[in-house]
């Protein structure tokens, strides 16, 4: 993943806010926190506690104003925190969004006529945020370790993913979601906190690809059934402690001439009727790649996106006019499974247990222990 640079990782890292939406205005808080807001200009704005500011796109611009009428126009603005602890509300306009909570710096300029925003943030704090956006508010603390030490694995391993940028990552799925600072349970900070550091590695003391998913339906699969890459530590485990959770299992129907539809437009000869009928029926009791009839072979992960089911571990048999499918699990199924870590969590299994589960042969180390890798 290109030069390792240690000192970045242990402080600090820049994340997009708001990547995935358009947006030209925002409201922002100051809330109990002391800021102050540096422009382009070199000037230094001290902004007061609880100071309500909107800042939007104006002719290309930064416009930035507050209830007594317009501040200035700038090309970049920056809200620097005064404190150690503080505490930064930012609400878009159009779409009109809960209001976000941040930690750092954050920077605001423009792209493409839209505000471009970037979180200055520590490591461990946006770790935090991603665990509770990943994962919930509602778990135990052992599942919070396991989880923090995965986000920040994949955090580390993917710094450069916007290396074109001048951001490290963005804060929607295409990276991880990062919705601000965690809001609703303490135990996310702790947990967060009591692994600070702490990365996955393979047996090269190289990060894992640290892949995980909401639900496997009771079976992991291997990584390269899904992405094409083999790895020694994401191979298919028999996962019984998710099937008692919500996303186990699901349900889902199409009409049968849209499936067969389907089929002709990935080539599928449907002339002969014994061929037609083999079409409409599939069990899937262990994972499969491929549903097939006679000397056609169609991957399921393409049958799952094209459908937008929630998994690709299903089943399927016709009822009257239509497929019916039965679904397990959800997402793509390869790493950990969260609501089985969940359950581990809540049978008194350790995050190492957690992690040694879902992840073959991997070792839990501290991200200063990593080699350097240079680049190419």
């Amino acid at each position: 993943f290109g030069f390792l640079h240690l000192s970045l990782l242990s402080q600090e890292i820049r994340v997009r806010l708001f990547a995935a939406i358009d947006i030209k205005t925002v409201n922002i808080d100051t809330r109990e926190s002391r800021y102050e807001l540096i422009t382009d200009k070199g000037k230094e704005i001290k902004l007061r506690r609880y100071q309500l500011l909107r800042v939007q796109v104006s002719e290309n611009r930064v416009q930035v104003s507050d209830q007594h009428g317009l501040i200035g126009f700038f090309e970049k603005i920056v809200f620097k925190p005064n404190a150690r602890s503080h505490d930064l509300a930012i609400e878009t306009v159009k779409p009109n969004l809960a209001a976000r909570f941040y930690d750092g710096l954050v920077e605001i300029s423009v792209l493409n006529g839209k505000l471009f925003i970037v979180n200055v943030v520590d490591m461990e704090n946006y770790v935090a945020g991603v665990v509770e956006a990943e994962s919930g508010p509602k778990a135990q603390p052992e599942f919070y370790k396991a989880q923090a030490i995965i986000c920040r694995t994949y955090a580390l391993s993917h710094l450069d993913r916007h290396k074109e940028e001048p951001f490290n990552l963005c804060d929607d799925v295409h990276c991880q979601v990062y919705k601000g600072k965690p809001r609703i349970n303490p135990d996310i900070v702790e947990a967060t906190l009591a692994t600070a550091g702490l990365v996955l590695v393979d047996t090269a003391n190289q990060l894992i690809i640290a892949a995980f998913h909401s639900n496997c339906g009771g079976q992991t699969i291997n990584s390269e059934d899904v992405w094409s890459k083999p790895t020694s530590y994401l191979k298919s485990v028999t996962d019984t402690f998710c099937l008692k959770r919500r996303n186990a299992v699901w349900r889902d129907s199409i009409k049968l001439g849209d499936w067969f539809h389907y089929l002709d437009s990935m080539g599928v000869d449907l002339q002969d009727s014994l061929k037609k009928l083999q079409s409409s029926y599939f069990q899937q009791e262990k994972r499969q790649n491929f549903f097939s009839v006679q000397a056609d072979t169609i991957p399921l992960k393409v049958v799952r996106k094209d459908f937008k089911f929630k998994s690709a571990f299903f089943s399927f048999s016709p009822h009257q006019n239509f497929l019916v499918f039965e679904g397990r699990g959800y997402g793509h199924g390869v790493g950990l499974c969260q609501e089985g870590a969940m359950q581990m969590a809540e049978e008194g299994f350790s995050y190492l247990d957690i992690l040694a589960f879902y992840y073959q042969n991997v070792f839990v180390t501290h991200v200063q222990q990593l080699n350097p890798v240079s680049e190419q």
